[in-house]
């Protein structure tokens, strides 16, 4: 399946220029307004010249930025023509296909779990263990990883606080958040304006954070070097799988049991004892 323009900047981030890594950004970001833009437009908002524009198409494998303009076009014509599908999603779902799409996500689960930097996850649980009150944070379908862990991660003997809303609702939400908080932030594929707000907010009360994205670039727009993990899956669709992020937070939750067991057991003695499960 034909790989789109978003995830062909997203994969090759790191061969652009600093100059260009910022018309990178703004593309990923502003992906659908970014069809109405001419170079001069998309340089000024990404604050660079023309001449960075150009060559950042170059870097594609473009001529200039016309050819990635149409490039863009061509995705977003498909989509209009079917709207309740993705160009890259199975058109004909037979056996086959489906065992395909399973042999993708056999492979994915097999190389994420490779790749997943265990100091980074014991650092991750240390943190969520020391706080005061671990908010979860995502929107739209973003929340699915966010309700599953508020599932768990109480009974555990972890205060939680979900933070599911937008706008004054969020401000609401995390007000009496401190510097002896820990925020999980789960952000992808947009990021959206309340996003952005509680990113700034995270940093000016001094809590730590970190992210589950699909986007490295996503994890730069909130300075996160480090502490976050890319669950991104090879398969294209008009939805956003949480397969793999679902994976990362069972790891998280059984490394979390590993230490701190006495913690664990305690709480899920008292969860079964108060609802009669003994």
């Amino acid at each position: 399946m034909k790989k789109i323009l978003k995830d062909r900047i997203i994969e090759d981030y790191e061969m652009f220029s600093t100059q260009e890594k910022k018309v990178a950004k703004y593309v990923v970001d502003h992906y659908k307004e970014v069809l109405a833009l001419s170079g001069g437009d998309l340089a000024r908002n990404a604050g660079v010249s023309e001449a960075t524009v150009v060559r950042f198409a170059k870097t594609l494998g473009y001529k200039g930025f016309l050819q990635v303009r149409n490039e863009l076009k061509d995705e977003h014509s498909i989509v209009k023509r079917v709207s309740s599908k993705s160009h890259n999603t199975y058109t004909i779902l037979d056996n086959n296909a489906i065992s395909d799409y399973y042999t993708h996500l056999e492979n994915d689960a097999r190389m994420f779990c490779e790749k997943l930097d265990v100091e980074m996850l014991e650092r991750l649980c240390r943190n969520i263990l020391d706080a005061d009150t671990v908010y979860v944070h995502g929107l739209g379908s973003d929340r699915i990883l966010c309700e599953y862990l508020y599932n768990y991660l109480p009974i555990m003997g972890i205060r939680t606080v979900f933070v599911g809303q937008e706008g004054i609702a969020l401000k609401d939400r995390v007000i009496g958040m401190t510097e002896n908080d820990f925020v999980i932030f789960t952000c992808f594929p947009s990021v959206q304006e309340s996003d952005l707000w509680f990113g700034e907010y995270i940093k000016e009360t001094g809590a730590k954070m970190f992210m589950i994205t699909d986007s490295d670039i996503t994890a730069r727009v909130f300075g996160v070097e480090t502490d976050y993990v890319k669950t991104k899956s090879s398969v294209d669709t008009f939805f956003n799988s949480p397969i793999l992020s679902m994976y990362f937070c069972d790891i998280l939750l059984m490394k979390l049991k590993e230490m701190a067991p006495e913690r664990a057991e305690c709480f899920l003695k008292k969860y079964d004892r108060i609802t009669g499960q003994e």
